[in-house]
């Protein structure tokens, strides 16, 4: 039976999984806010947290087998564990680093082993008035699994997923970009092709409606952002905001996948449900409170394209070294003399690097630290990236990578970033892989869209960020069907090779 006190203790060994052999501390510790006691074979409740993930946090307080491995299952741990790992000093609980453990222990899960927990936690808050359906269960769980520390918390996100908060996120301001970037204009399009049937709805049904409604609104909404001129962040995101009322979240077809279901459950089977029919409404209604018709007797103005000027001296005078406000970078000449436009892409400072030391943030359990050489004369440079959750150390470690060399230094979590690495991210948001440049390119040669020879130098990091640049040309950075690297529709290139992720197509690069 449990014990009825809380222990402080730490654990010194775990020979058997069943029975955790602890001892009393020499002094206070962090109290557990559990008891050890025999794990339930799959669930501690209430808590959320899954029996192979509390076993794997308990073996390892105060425990480690010598490498870098964090995540064990029973059979690893059974296998790794020993007396001679055990360090002297006591154990400090953390619940952030158990629930981080708890979450990685549920990715790895089947999908249909979390169904029955997941079905019982949606009786059980009240989204569903009586058990729900597999069908039902099974789209919670998609929607839920990639965001979830604690299987508890799919409630929030399910309920989310279920609401269509567009009137509070364009309220908040959150949306403020999209809507100076003609979100309206998309907005008003949906609705339109949603009144004429050409916007698909789930209904309901099995694996292979499931799988017959994603390629249909894949090739919706291609054609959307073919009709619109739209792609990459340019399109998700406004598409996003459309149909859940909401900047960020799970895939937008796989919560459409959830609606479905929902209301294939039958009236009153989940509550608090905004149909896509009441979405579309509200969306419409928004539309015609809000749009302004472009007026047809406008006049029109033609864009005259920008040439920067060369050089002339050294700029403002100023501390020895210090950029100079006034210099944006000489124009290129070419054949003839003539004098072509600054491509905005060639002001950044994208480079081929290999990442020569990885190393787990001591802050952060979604940070690495990196050590990446990039062709520096003063040696390898230190850079910050939030990939923990899509990368092992292992994965990391002598990993090529493209690089993003002139963004100014910026604190995560107290480490001073020096660059960004960057990936490329699956049209739904689900999958991350690394930007790769070609085999046998040297570190240090610089990325450039196909139709620039590496003419034009960067600007500095400082005019990177008065300037904007990266927030400029950002939003066109996608990769094709060939999972090569474009930006405004042109390849990226390194010593005249294509820049390529390993299997993403038709994603986002950041």
């Amino acid at each position: 039976a449990p014990r009825r006190a809380t222990p402080r203790c730490r654990i010194v060994a775990a020979p058997h999984v069943a029975t955790l052999q602890h001892r009393t501390a020499p002094r206070p510790l962090h109290p557990l806010p559990f008891t050890i006691c025999r794990l339930p074979s799959v669930l501690c409740p209430p808590q959320g947290f899954l029996r192979d993930a509390m076993i794997n946090y308990l073996a390892a307080l105060g425990w480690n087998d010598g490498t870098d491995q964090e995540i064990y299952d029973e059979a690893e741990i059974i296998e790794a564990f020993g007396l001679d790992r055990v360090v002297k000093s006591s154990a400090v609980f953390d619940m952030t680093k158990l629930k981080w453990i708890n979450g990685q222990h549920i990715r790895i899960q089947d999908n249909a082993a979390l169904q029955p927990m997941i079905a019982t936690i949606l009786e059980d808050s009240g989204i569903c008035t009586s058990t729900p359906t597999p069908e039902l269960t099974e789209a919670a769980v998609a929607v839920s699994v990639q965001s979830m520390e604690l299987l508890t918390d799919s409630e929030g996100i399910v309920k989310r997923c279920l609401g269509y908060p567009l009137e509070e996120t364009i309220g908040s301001g959150e949306a403020d970009k999209l809507m100076g970037d003609d979100f309206l204009v998309l907005a008003k399009e949906l609705v339109e092709r949603y009144d004429a049937g050409g916007m698909p709805i789930f209904g309901g049904g099995g694996a292979d409606a499931s799988d017959s409604f994603n390629a249909a609104w894949s090739d919706f909404v291609k054609d959307l952002g073919k009709a619109l001129d739209r792609k990459g962040k340019r399109l998700f995101h406004p598409v996003r905001l459309a149909v859940t009322g909401s900047m960020s979240g799970p895939d937008v077809a796989a919560q459409m996948r959830l609606l479905g279901h929902a209301g294939a459950a039958g009236e009153g089977a989940v509550v608090d449900v905004m149909p896509i029919t009441a979405r579309m409404d509200t969306l419409r209604a928004f539309v015609d409170a809000f749009y302004v018709p472009p007026d047809p007797n406008a006049p029109v103005v033609e864009e005259v394209a920008e040439v920067d000027a060369p050089k002339k001296g050294k700029g403002k005078k100023g501390k020895k070294g210090a950029e100079s406000d006034e210099d944006d970078g000489a124009a290129v000449v070419l054949k003839d003399g003539e004098v072509p436009t600054v491509c905005e892409f060639a002001k950044m400072d994208i480079r081929v690097g290999e990442l020569v030391e990885v190393w787990n943030h001591p802050e952060s359990t979604k940070l690495y630290c990196e050590k990446i050489d990039v062709g520096d004369p003063t040696g390898p440079r230190e850079v910050c990236s939030g990939l923990a959750p899509y990368f092992t150390l292992e994965e990391m470690k002598n990993q090529r990578v493209l690089v993003v060399c002139n963004l100014k230094p910026a604190k995560m979590a107290g480490f001073v970033s020096n660059g960004m690495v960057l990936c490329a991210k699956s049209e739904d948001e689900s999958r991350v892989e690394f930007m790769e440049p070609p085999e046998g390119v040297p570190v240090g040669t610089r990325v450039l869209p196909e139709i620039m020879d590496g003419g034009i130098e960067p600007l500095g990091p400082n005019q990177v960020k008065k300037k904007k640049v990266w927030e400029g040309i950002s939003p066109d950075l996608t990769n094709n069907e060939a999972s090569e690297a474009m930006w405004a529709g042109r390849r990226l290139m390194a010593d005249g090779q294509p820049c390529k992720a390993k299997s993403i197509t038709g994603g986002t690069i950041g």
